[in-house]
Order: C-alpha cells, then structure tokens, then sequence
C-alpha cells in the first residue's frame, strides 16, 4: 500500500462458467485469481480497477503476493507454470 493506492489480493477466486443470454454455457475460464485496485480520494479508498492475470492458467494464484507505489504496482502469481511463478508489473 502507498499512500494513494491500495492492491487487495483474491488469490483463489476462480471464475468457472460464463453464461449466454439465455443461460447456455459457453466458456470456462481457468485464472485464478485476481486482483482490485483502489485509489484514494481524500479520506476514502475508491474502488478504481480490477487486475486480472495476463495468462489463464489454473492453479497459478494471481494476486498472492502484491507491492504497489503511487503510480505502479507488481502483483505475482506464484503458481504459473507449475509454481514457478511470474511477476506482473502495471503503471496506472
């Protein structure tokens, strides 16, 4: 966390099943996980964007380990490519 951002962690949510309009399945989705940025505005934290992994893998826990500054943020997935691991870098 800094002072005008917050990342927040969902390292096991898994999306599984999209639905059309009239509720047919129509894709999986294999991420696991995601990630949510806030920003804050005067003394509130604003919702502001979600982080979702770059690569949908299972099993890769986006989101589990996360560092932000001001202006960037890194966000690690440490069970991509049989746990061994990748670093997602963002500027916002």
């Amino acid at each position: 966390m800094s002072n005008t951002r917050l990342l927040i962690g969902a390292s096991d949510y898994s999306p599984t099943l999209l639905n059309t309009l009239i509720d047919e399945p129509i894709a999986y989705l294999f991420q696991e996980g995601e990630s949510s940025l806030y920003t804050r505005t005067g003394d509130e934290w604003v919702f502001t964007e979600i982080l979702i992994p770059p690569q949908n893998e299972s099993g890769q826990k986006f989101g589990n380990v996360l560092s932000t500054t001001d202006n960037a943020g890194v966000v690690a997935a440490s069970g991509y490519n049989n746990n061994s691991g990748q670093i997602t870098y963002y500027t916002y």
